[in-house]
């Protein structure tokens, strides 16, 4: 699931990743994309699933994107995010891979 994201942006790791794990009851998906808050992380979620027949256990994935927007500036022009108040946060974008495996799929995220 790809969704740009919504709410406001807050000032905790937890808020945002809790506000998308709500989403992610409602999508059969193993990994959900979020943007919106600027924020470079992700997170694991267990879950049980099927493949075929047998019942196993796999993790879905919250991935906040990041961004390349710069949010500390090296000279005297503030940036939009200092000037709000943010504090520094990591440029650029997570990767991803998707790897499959006799047990379904073998997914890795790196922030």
């Amino acid at each position: 699931r790809v969704h740009h994201g919504w709410g406001g942006g807050s000032r905790t790791e937890g808020a945002d990743i809790t506000k998308y794990t709500r989403d992610t009851g409602k999508y059969d998906a193993d990994v959900f994309l979020y943007g919106h808050t600027h924020k470079l992380q992700h997170y694991s979620v267990p879950v049980i699933g099927t493949n075929g027949k047998k019942l196993v256990a796999r993790d879905r994935y919250i991935v906040i994107c990041g961004t390349w927007l710069k949010t500390l500036s090296d000279t005297t022009d503030a940036t939009y995010s200092e000037e709000a108040g943010f504090p520094p946060i990591h440029v650029g974008s997570p990767i991803i891979h998707i790897k499959p495996v006799d047990t379904g799929t073998r997914i890795t995220v790196t922030t």
